[in-house]
């Protein structure tokens, strides 16, 4: 199953943006754009191994694949429905048209491998085998060390086990979970009926919005749909940004180039 974007125009802008902060990023170092850039589709053990005891990642059920790039070692990744194969020069990744999702996954990649090699970010593959589940686990500690155990956590987008954790820390009388995909809808995990994200969204801000710590989980594909209607309904947030456009590797606070996940 395939997730649009609501505002294509908006994603444009944004990654026009990345390519010209990359651009201005390299320019006293010309020979950086024609290093070659690999472009790799992954399978699902390549993506994210054995993470047992989750069998319900979107990548382990296909909705989602991975595409990684290669700059001279330094590696990163981009969610794609159209993974393939690519070779060609770091000029002519970063200035592909953006008009398709196959060359937005190659050039994502591409800048995830980038701003790696040039340190400006240091988790830009998918974390694997049980490096969600730790994920999941310190993203519950660090929210549960700051704010305490009496909040409210809404999840934008199922994610196993960031709810997982999350329902251990908080209560599952605490989390609350939407969902786009049909599949996902109305099924119970770990306590939580997951709720319809295109029906309960503005419900469930306004629930939560009388609380000043409540948290809110945007996955990856939902985020742009989303995230408006939030900052419209609350006045006090907790920022918290949680990495990637391909998720974290080990610890989920360090620095990622694509923060396309957020508690808000």
């Amino acid at each position: 199953m395939t997730f649009k974007p609501a505002n294509k125009d908006e994603q444009l802008n944004l990654l026009t943006a990345i390519r010209k902060k990359l651009l201005a990023e390299i320019v006293n170092r010309p020979n950086l754009l024609m290093q070659i850039v690999h472009i790799e589709p992954l399978g699902v053990k390549e993506a994210i191994g054995d993470p047992a005891p989750y069998k319900d990642f979107a990548l382990q059920r296909g909705e989602e694949r991975l595409t990684e790039a290669t700059i001279i070692g330094f590696k990163g990744q981009a969610f794609t429905s159209y993974p393939c194969r690519w070779r060609g020069t770091l000029d002519e990744a970063l200035n592909l048209s953006l008009d398709s999702e196959k060359n937005r996954a190659i050039f994502v990649a591409t800048a995830n491998a980038l701003g790696r090699l040039l340190n400006l970010c240091d988790r830009t593959i998918h974390c694997k085998d049980q490096g969600p589940d730790k994920c999941g686990r310190e993203m519950a500690e660090y929210i549960a060390s700051q704010f305490g155990s009496e909040i409210n956590i809404g999840i934008v987008g199922y994610q196993p086990a960031i709810v997982k954790h999350m329902v251990n820390f908080f209560g599952n009388d605490r989390v609350f979970v939407t969902d786009l995909n049909p599949d996902n809808i109305g099924n119970e995990v770990f306590g939580v009926k997951i709720l319809n994200g295109s029906s309960c969204l503005v419900e469930l801000a306004k629930k939560l919005s009388d609380r000043p710590y409540n948290g809110f989980y945007f996955n990856q594909r939902h985020i742009k749909r989303n995230i408006g209607r939030f900052q419209r309904i609350r006045r006090k947030t907790l920022h918290i940004r949680y990495n990637c456009s391909s998720a974290t590797q080990n610890s989920w606070h360090r620095k990622a180039m694509f923060r396309s996940n957020i508690i808000v």
